[in-house]
């Protein structure tokens, strides 16, 4: 019995950091998978185009779709990691506390926008729901969801960061530190 225990907690444990791995990466694995799908296409076709002159006909659309989804996944991948492009000349002129501000006034004017993209790509699957592409005859309302979903994605990591700023500043605050 106490083995059964102990194994079914050490299940519970792997998991939970199976769970923890793939929540902290999921907008990077789609992306290389969507990448490596997207080489795969196009190295594929040029084959088939240069060697045998019968390229595949679907190859363009494929590929096309494989790069906008890896784009927009890149969204929430680069919010999670803090890592996209800021206005610093502007920062360095301010002082910590009105940085701070200044990163929780752009967080939530984010969070309106994908709010705002978010609905609207749920209105917009509608739109497209009796449209199919064009060489794949795909119902366009699967490749369009890539709108609302990422769009929630990125809510979703808006907030993540943002209460992780929060924190750290609770944290600082705490220790004496007066910086934000």
């Amino acid at each position: 019995m106490k083995t059964t225990c102990r194994q079914q907690m050490l299940e519970r444990k792997a998991m939970k950091k199976i769970c923890r791995y793939l929540w902290d990466n999921f907008e990077l694995l789609i992306m290389q998978i969507c990448f490596w799908l997207l080489l795969i296409c196009v190295c594929v076709n040029i084959i088939l185009r240069w060697v045998f002159s019968s390229p595949l006909f679907y190859a363009e659309e494929l590929s096309r779709i494989f790069f906008i989804w890896m784009c927009f996944w890149g969204f929430g991948y680069v919010q999670r990691e803090e890592s996209h492009i800021r206005l610093t000349v502007f920062a360095k002129r301010f002082p910590v506390a009105a940085n701070f501000l200044i990163d929780m006034i752009v967080s939530g004017v984010g969070l309106f926008v994908f709010g705002w993209i978010l609905v609207s790509g749920i209105r917009y699957l509608d739109y497209v729901s009796i449209r199919r592409s064009s060489a794949l005859q795909i119902p366009m309302q699967y490749l369009t969801l890539i709108l609302p979903l990422t769009s929630g994605v990125m809510m979703v990591r808006i907030i993540q960061t943002t209460v992780r700023r929060i924190q750290k500043v609770i944290a600082v605050r705490k220790n004496g530190g007066n910086a934000v």
